[in-house]
């Protein structure tokens, strides 16, 4: 969950345009409370960043270096896209792992979760 995070931060700060710390650690080892401190203060931060967009700014073609140093350029819709994919990538590798150790995993798609939510208008 912790790399999960991290990299919504990092996709964050390329959107906005800050440097990656060049040795940033791409797989951290977090702890329960710290995942859940991350994702109300980047659930914030993307909310903010969203709704501040206009319709063409979606469409901006942002150029950005990876973690292994290649330069690319993407749309801030792609990076959008491919952040909301990540997260749930990596859900379905651990709902996997769980599962082959003969658990039952928890529900992890974001329906579940919004139902369990009072939505706010």
């Amino acid at each position: 969950m912790g790399h999960i995070f991290l990299s919504q931060k990092v996709w964050l700060m390329r959107l906005i345009g800050e440097d990656i710390p060049p040795d940033i650690e791409i797989f951290p080892l977090n702890t329960i409370e710290e995942c859940s401190r991350m994702s109300e203060e980047f659930n914030d931060f993307w909310r903010e960043y969203l709704g501040n967009l206009t319709k063409n700014e979606i469409a901006y073609p942002i150029r950005y270096t990876t973690t292994t140093g290649a330069e690319f350029i993407n749309s801030v819709q792609d990076i959008v896209t491919h952040v909301l994919n990540h997260s749930t990538h990596h859900r379905a590798q651990i709902a996997k792992c769980v599962r082959d150790s003969g658990k039952e995993p928890e529900v992890t798609d974001y329906i579940a979760f919004a139902r369990q939510n009072i939505v706010k208008k």
